[in-house]
This record gives C-alpha cells, structure tokens and sequence, in this order.
C-alpha cells in the first residue's frame, strides 16, 4: 500500500512539473508530449499517447484528425537518416532501468507540407518496481535556426580556411614561379644590353622576354585575385606627377599596340592637378587593363584615353576609355567583371588573356573608393568611366603646353620620362647580393653590372653575415627573402643585432599580399619583387647610393663615362642626336617600339630611308589612275612606317587620308596629298645628312636570294597560321630590303596591308602567289 502511495505522489509531482513546464512553454515556443506505459513496454499498442496542441501546430497541423495521439504519428515523420538512431536513443532510454540513461537527442521531423526542420527532444521517465518504466513526458523544441546558423558559421570557418590555404598555396607557387621567371626574364635582359649582339638573336631574345612578361601578367592577375578573394588588397599611397603617369600608360600601350591598323588619341584637361597623392600603380593597373581590353577587342577605327579632374580636396581623378570596336549587349555588360569573362571566344580565338582582368579592376577602383560605369552598343563600341578620388597636393595643375605635349606625346619637362631606363655610372657604389641561387645571382650580377658598382655575392644567409663580421660595408645589401637555414628576415635580425644600419633591400618572389608592410616592420629599407623590374631596381640604386655621394662625385662619374664614349667614337649617340635635330621624328616614341635598342632603331630608319622616295612615287601613281584602293594600301602602310620611326605628325596626316580613301572621297586625297608628299620628302631630304653616302640606294635595292625568299615565306606562313601578326610583319619587313621584281614587291606589300587589319586568311592567299624560282 505504501508504494502504491509513494507512485502516486511521484505522478503528482510530475503532473504539477509538467504544468509548469507548460506555462513555460508557451512561452518559449516549446511543445510537450507524454505517455502512459502499459506493462513496461514502450511499444505497446495500448500505450496512451499525447501531443501537446503546440507540438502539432509546429508541424503545421491543426488537430488529432490531422495528427493523431499515436507513436508513429512521429516515428513516421523522421527524417531517414535520423529515424534508425531516434528510435534507439528512445529504447535505449526507456529500457534502462537504472535510469541513467538520459534521453536528450537531436532530428529532423518532416511537417506536414513535406519540409523538414531540426528538433532538440527531451524526456523524463517516471519509474515503478525494478525501474520498470511506468510514464514518460518530455519537451521538443524546433532549434532551426540555431542549426542554420551553426551551420553558416561551420562554413565560414571552412571558407576561412580555405581562403588561409589557397593564401599560403599561392604564396608558395609565386615563389616557385617567379623565381625561374627572374633567371629567364633577367638573363634576356642582360643580353638585350649587349650592342654587339646580332639582330637575329636580339629579335629572340626580345620575343623570348615579351612572352615571359606575359606570363607574368598572368600569374599577377592571379595573385591579385587572392587578394581580393581574401580581402587584402593592399594600397600605397605616395605623391606622384599626373603627367609621369599619363606618360607612362601612353607609352606601353603604344609599345603594345603599335603595330595595329588604330587611331590612338590622347585628351588631356589642362586644368587636371599636377601632382597628387594615391596609388599610383594600380592607377597604371586600371587603365591599362582598360585599354588592353579596347585594344584587344577594337580591330579598326579609335581608341580614346581621356583624362581631367573635378577639383577639390579630395579631387576626383576622372579617367575616359573610349573605342569603336565591338562592343557589348546589355546581358554582356551584366556580366563584364565577372571572374574569367570573355565574350565572342570563337571570333575572338586569338585574343590573349584570362579573363581577370575586368573584375580585378572593378575591385581595384572600389578598393580606392571609387566608381567605374561602362557604355557599350554592340558594333559601335565602348566607353569606360571611372572615378577616382585622390588627395590633391594644391601644386597647381598641369597647363596647356604640358597638354598639348603629351597629347603629341611629345617629351615635356614636367611630363615625359625615357622610354628605356638610362643607367647611371656609380664606380663609387658597392653592393652585396645575397641569394641561395646561383642563377639568381647571376641574374642580379649582370643587371647590376651597367652601373659600373663593385659587387659582392653571398649564397647563404651565414656567410653574408661573415661579410658583414669582417668589417666590409656596402651602400645596399640585396637580401633574398626565401633561403633555407637561415632566412632573409633571420638574417637581417642578426646584422642589425650587429649593429649594422646601412640599407638592406629584400629580393622576394612571394607577391602575396601584405609583403610591403611586413619587410618593412622586419627592418628592410625596401623591397624589390622578383623576376627583378630594372625600373625599380634603378629607382633603389639612384636613392640608396647616387643620391647620397656629393654632387661632385656624382658628376665625375658622369663626366668620365662621357669621356670614354666620346672616345670610343659611340656612333649611336651621333645617330641620335642628328635625328633629333631633324625635329619631324621622336626618337623617344621610336625606340620605345623596339624597346630601347638603338642598332634596331636605326635599321629601320635607314630602310625608311631608302625606300621614301619610290613609295612616294607608287602613292602618286595610285592618285594619278586614279586607284583608291591601291593608294589606300600604301598610305595606309606610310602610316605605320611613319609611326613607327616616331614622325607622329606625319602619320596623323596619312591616317586621315587612308580614311579619306576608304570613303572613296578624292577630293579630299587630291587637295591634301601633294602637301604631305612634300613634307616627306623634306624629311627625306634631312635624314639624306643623317645617312651619308646612301643615295644609290634610293634607285635600286640590292637583288634577293630566292633560297632566302622562300625560307622566309614559309616562316611568315607559319606564323601567319599561328596568328602571331608581329612575327609575320617582321619576316616580311626582312624580305622588303632585298629587290625580288616588282610583282613579289607588290605582293609582300599587300600582305603587309592585310596583317595590318589581322586579316590572317587574306594574308596568306597572298603570300601564296607568290612565285619561288630555282
């Protein structure tokens, strides 16, 4: 009698908990169940079952019709994957008698429109004799969106993660390609220094350096994106002249893109500021993804860089794109910066490039704060606006003469920079280079070697500090980063403990982000990025060693290197500088289309040269006929002659009567030939002092070996169907010296015409008339 007593004060007590555990729940949105156990066992079919009102209307039903008071009313409902290790958690539970066992488990419960959400269930046994269950309740909660957001959370850990592994992936396999990148990229360019190298290795050499350049630009545009994946995309502000940049952009486009049938125009506002502070290289960065996208996809008509700024401070750098090439539908502009976008990929097979680099410059422009807006009408073109704020110095702005230079892109004092880097001598200097890499150092020994400095090497970190232990003292040492054993940062660390505190410049192939400010919280007075850029590197130089000798030791070493080429009768200096007297050629624009070298510049001028004279006869025979066609050829091929010498006034004239040529309008070309013909022939006349003694060649070109015409033919096919335009033009420029009849002539100047609007196919019908004899 006393246990049936002490049972019922136990249901008491469980019923008075449960109802408060009730008033509870509607509070919290928590339903209850419970159960009456026949016999002890939990699936007796005669087991009464309750659910609460609450748990059915979290199911999304209304009532007992809808959802009875019966066990597999929820059982049913389990999700699969849940249902097998509910059910044994309930057993599990129920069938210990010792009551240890809690029941406190999580699932998946389908409602009753098919979906299913997360429930954390709870239960308490109410026992008899021997712990044989008697009753059981218990609470569900619907933990859904706790479950979403630890699953959101789980993710953005993974994600994190994921994003620190691709970080450290790309960190090394920068490393691991910019390194070999720096022995081909520095090798190439210690023999393109060579003067006495032959022609036909220095065209190799150039091709072998313009392809890794390419690549490089590739795995930057990786990088980059890293960095914007990862949010760490560094700026570094620093003052810088508005015309030196606008200068600089001009010129690699022109270098890129000279050889294209295209209309280059330059708008600069003179009322834009002089001098302002941002970061300027991903300024460069943007505009030149810009007009590399225009110049890519723009194959006849204009390409516009425009530049002006709404005052202020902060002023707003405004910068224009315009081009008449093919343009974009509005679902193509949808998806622009997109990562990876290329459109038309089956017309535009040739075309180089990843993809990347729309969407990296959004980024960038947003990461200054700025806008970018794109218009576009297929067949019409497009035209880029971007809008940059950037701090404005109050140094005045840029005026009309400095304007209207760069728009002639002619050299301005305040304005223009050498196209090649001019390497100053600085016998005073001493470096050490210090790399693990023999290449390496051999690479950083021979871009070095110009500026007559005394070099030490060390290929390990220990033994530049025994360089440093006995005493010697360099105005820079070069420290790679990445070495084993010892790193740059190590080494660094143990010369400073030293008390060395003269200037050390880390070498690094590791692009990734934040490596400019962590070299220099290491100690580090700066950084070169490895393959090693020769404009960086002369930047360094001239700060950490010419800038700080005295003014009159500096001039001696100029002084002396005058001297020594003054005697040894230097003939490109003459050549030069009696070019630059002619006033109609640039010679900066010239040898920036051949990269700096001054025996390939003066090739081509004294081609020009001789041949002046009979293509101005053939442009007046074609007016004469009168034949449009045949003038719009060779006028369209005296433009390209005219812009690649750097005679860019000339070449403007006869891009506007090509034009005119096209629309078949003769009254044009009659009444503005004769006065352009004229100029050419004074300016033929000039370069005659230039080239002395070279008038019989103005008649008659010397005869051409027919072995050497078909090798050449067939190396233009072959590039021809590689669509390599710049291999093919260059392969028939190097047959245009040699007299082959004037029907092969005509032939080789047709096909130049079509490799000028990239017209393959056409090119190579041509190259196929022509006739080879034995």
């Amino acid at each position: 009698m006393n246990e049936i007593e002490k049972m019922l004060d136990q249901l008491r007590a469980a019923e008075y908990d449960i109802m408060k555990y009730k008033l509870t729940s509607d509070a919290l949105n928590i339903a209850l169940w419970d159960m009456d156990v026949v016999s002890g066992d939990p699936v007796n079919p005669n087991n009464k079952f309750v659910w609460s009102q609450e748990f059915r209307q979290m199911l999304g039903f209304s009532d007992k019709n809808d959802f009875p008071d019966l066990l597999h009313s929820w059982s049913d409902r389990l999700h699969p994957e849940d249902s097998e290790r509910t059910l044994d958690a309930f057993a599990a539970h129920m069938n210990d008698h010792s009551g240890r066992t809690p029941y406190d488990i999580e699932y998946r419960l389908m409602m009753k429109n098919g979906n299913y959400r997360h429930f954390r269930a709870l239960g308490a046994t109410l026992r008899g004799d021997a712990g044989i269950p008697v009753r059981v309740a218990g609470a569900l909660m619907d933990i859904t969106e706790k479950k979403q957001t630890e699953e959101k959370a789980r993710r953005a850990e993974i994600a994190e993660e994921s994003s620190k592994a691709k970080s450290r992936f790309l960190a090394t396999i920068s490393h691991e390609i910019r390194t070999p990148m720096n022995t081909i990229l520095g090798i190439t360019e210690i023999q393109l220094q060579d003067d006495a190298l032959e022609p036909k290795y220095k065209e190799a050499f150039s091709r072998i350096y313009k392809s890794s350049n390419l690549l490089l630009s590739i795995v930057n545009d990786l990088l980059d994106m890293s960095k914007i994946d990862a949010d760490k995309l560094e700026l570094i502000p620093v003052r810088y002249e508005t015309a030196s940049l606008i200068n600089d952009v001009v010129n690699l486009n022109l270098v890129r893109f000279g050889s294209k049938p295209l209309e280059f125009e330059l708008q600069v506002d003179e009322n834009t500021p002089k001098a302002l502070i941002g970061d300027d290289l991903r300024i460069k960065q943007i505009l030149n993804n810009l007009l590399s996208n225009s110049f890519k996809y723009t194959k006849k008509g204009m390409v516009k860089l425009s530049v002006s700024a709404e005052t202020g401070n902060p002023a707003t750098l405004v910068l224009r794109v315009n081009d008449t090439g093919q343009g974009m539908t509005e679902e193509q502009v949808g998806k622009l910066f997109d990562e990876y976008s290329r459109f038309n990929t089956e017309a535009n097979r040739i075309t180089e490039g990843t993809g990347l680099g729309m969407h990296i410059t959004r980024s960038l422009v947003h990461t200054m704060g700025g806008e970018i807006h794109v218009k576009s009408e297929p067949g019409i073109g497009t035209a880029f606006t971007v809008r940059l704020p950037q701090e404005n110095l109050g140094a005045g702005v840029l005026g009309r003469e400095v304007t209207e230079n760069l728009r002639r892109f002619r050299e301005s004092e305040t304005a223009l920079k050498k196209a090649q880097v001019i390497r100053e001598p600085m016998p005073y200097g001493r470096v050490l280079v210090v790399d693990d890499a023999d290449l390496n150092l051999y690479v950083a020994k021979g871009l070095l070697a110009p500026y007559e400095l005394s070099i030490d090497t060390a290929d390990s970190g220990f033994k530049a500090i025994d360089r440093i232990e006995s005493g010697n003292e360099y105005d820079i040492v070069f420290m790679d980063y990445m070495m084993p054993e010892m790193d740059g940062i190590e080494t660094l660390k143990a010369m400073r403990g030293m008390g060395y505190s003269r200037p050390v410049v880390a070498l690094t192939a590791d692009a990734v982000s934040g490596r400019a400010e962590m070299f220099l919280k290491s100690g580090f007075d700066d950084f070169i990025s490895k393959p090693i850029d020769i404009r960086h590197l002369d930047s360094v130089l001239k700060k950490f060693v010419r800038d700080r000798q005295p003014r009159e030791v500096v001039e001696a070493a100029r002084k002396e290197k005058n001297t020594r080429k003054a005697e040894a009768g230097t003939a490109e200096a003459t050549f030069l500088d009696a070019v630059k007297k002619i006033g109609t050629v640039n010679t900066e624009i010239g040898l920036s289309r051949v990269s700096g070298m001054e025996d390939m510049y003066y090739d081509i001028l004294e081609l020009f040269h001789k041949k002046l004279p009979r293509e101005c006869d053939a442009m007046s025979a074609f007016m004469s006929a009168p034949d449009m066609k045949g003038f719009s050829i060779a006028v369209h091929s005296m433009k390209s002659q005219l812009s690649t010498i750097g005679a860019m006034a000339l070449s403007e004239t006869a891009q506007k009567l090509e034009t005119a040529s096209k629309d078949d309008s003769m009254d044009y070309c009659t009444e503005h030939f004769p006065a352009f013909k004229e100029n050419l022939l004074v300016l033929h006349a000039r370069l005659s002092a230039v080239f002395p003694g070279k008038e019989a060649a103005l008649v008659k070109k010397e005869p051409g070996d027919h072995a050497y015409l078909s090798g050449h033919i067939q190396k233009t096919l072959a590039a021809v169907n590689d669509f390599d335009s710049d291999a093919a033009i260059e392969a028939i420029n190097q047959l245009r010296i040699y007299d082959y009849g004037e029907e092969t002539d005509a032939l080789l100047n047709e096909a130049l015409a079509a490799l000028d609007d990239f017209d393959f196919d056409t090119a190579a019908d041509i190259l196929g008339k022509i006739k080879i004899h034995n």
